[in-house]
């Protein structure tokens, strides 16, 4: 779903997508990761999300995605990440941040998990 033009993502939008194991939101226009957006989708392996608008990032956002092993947050304005974001991803490997014009302060437990 990369280069379509999606600017928000409604909950439960990735309902009855269980077993997808990959999504590319690549290049859109997604400003805010917001809570639960991917609960109870556990399956995912990779995640995109590099230049997009992201500048909020909610703390359960990645809530439930415990066998995401890449997550690419590239090329976004991500000013606020909340804290224990990432406890989630206990099985990531890698994580991407390129491309951060200004890299936002980073609270104590944000990469608490990884």
């Amino acid at each position: 779903m990369n280069n379509k033009f999606i600017s928000t993502i409604a909950k439960h939008a990735f309902d009855g997508l269980g077993k997808l194991e990959t999504l590319d939101m690549s290049e859109n226009s997604v400003r805010h990761l917001t809570a639960d957006i991917f609960y109870p989708l556990s399956s995912y392996v990779y995640l995109s999300f590099k230049g997009n608008q992201i500048s909020i990032i909610d703390n359960d956002a990645f809530k439930g995605l415990s066998y995401l092993r890449e997550l690419d947050l590239s090329y976004n304005s991500i000013v606020n990440i909340g804290q224990g974001t990432f406890v989630p991803l206990v099985s990531c490997k890698v994580l991407h941040f390129r491309g951060e014009p200004t890299f936002p302060e980073i609270e104590p437990h944000t990469f608490l998990g990884l």
